[in-house]
């Protein structure tokens, strides 16, 4: 299975909601600040 990185910055509306749209879809990912 492939691992899924997410690159976010502080204060980023767009990040959250891809945040929040893995969550619902229960993927599971990397966070890098």
């Amino acid at each position: 299975m492939a691992r899924i990185i997410k690159f976010e910055k502080n204060d980023c509306a767009p990040c959250a909601q891809v945040s929040a749209y893995l969550d619902q879809k229960g993927i599971q990912y990397e966070t890098v600040n």
